[in-house]
């Protein structure tokens, strides 16, 4: 379908259920999409939405098993409830810095779905079980730290939000004064990348706090992370003598 120029308004549930629908063009032109619009269009696989559409009604592409490319608006506000419900052909969604409303079980049952990419902030819904991505994404955008969340899921994402933004205050008062417990818990959840990209903020980790991060390292066999902590040390921070106790842990 190729939907012509002079058409501004695609209403409520005006493709459900078209289920050979593979491709469709949408015009220049359009600024609405109503609600459901392509739901259960099994076999749409790919879909760009124009620069003049603002928001994502509710289930407008719930069920489009087969789609695999979404292409969001830069100015869009809003993704509706169940938008992206049982996509489950789709891998990978960016969205946009403008969007700062996220409706529930947007990206529920989209199986196959490993990487969410907004404001800088990338994360994998599926990583961990029970992931509230609507919590997720409204921590990263309105910095709402009191939001219900799992503690693990809120400590990966807060650091990946400081890898992305490290200039910010807000975020940076928060992980300062939480920075122990979160900082042991990601050494707890092995999370070598997470804890490799932070490496690059300056100012939590010190000549100080060091010491105990490699030493927690190797107490619970996180081998990977003692090694990478260390090399930081030795390349950032350095040894205060050939003394040190975590030279003599080393050799040892």
């Amino acid at each position: 379908v190729s939907i012509p120029d002079t058409v501004i308004s695609i209403g409520a549930y005006a493709f459900e259920g078209c289920e050979r629908l593979t491709d469709i063009v949408l015009p220049a032109n359009l600024n609405y999409i109503g609600e459901g619009a392509f739901e259960v269009c099994k076999k749409l696989r790919e879909i760009h939405i124009p620069e003049g559409v603002s928001s994502l009604r509710a289930h407008v592409f719930d069920e489009c098993e087969k789609l695999t490319a979404v292409t969001l608006p830069e100015n869009l506000i809003s993704i509706g409830d169940f938008a992206f419900y049982r996509c489950r052909s789709l891998k990978s969604i960016m969205i946009p810095d403008s969007t700062f409303e996220f409706g529930k079980n947007m990206f529920d049952g989209c199986t196959a779905l490993t990487k969410i990419f907004y404001r800088g902030v990338t994360f994998n819904p599926n990583a961990y079980k029970n992931m509230d991505i609507q919590s997720v994404l409204s921590i990263i955008c309105h910095k709402d730290f009191s939001r219900p969340l799992f503690e693990n899921i809120r400590t990966v994402i807060l650091f990946k939000m400081m890898t992305a933004s490290p200039d910010d205050a807000v975020l940076r008062a928060y992980i300062t004064e939480h920075f122990s417990e979160m900082f042991r818990l990601l050494i707890d959840m092995n999370e070598i990348d997470t804890i490799k990209n932070f490496l690059r903020c300056e100012g939590f980790l010190t000549r100080e706090n060091m010491e105990e991060w490699v030493f927690y390292a190797i107490d619970t066999h996180k081998t990977e992370i003692q090694v990478m902590l260390t090399n930081y040390k030795d390349d950032h921070i350095g040894y205060e003598s050939v003394d040190d106790r975590i030279q003599k842990r080393f050799a040892l």
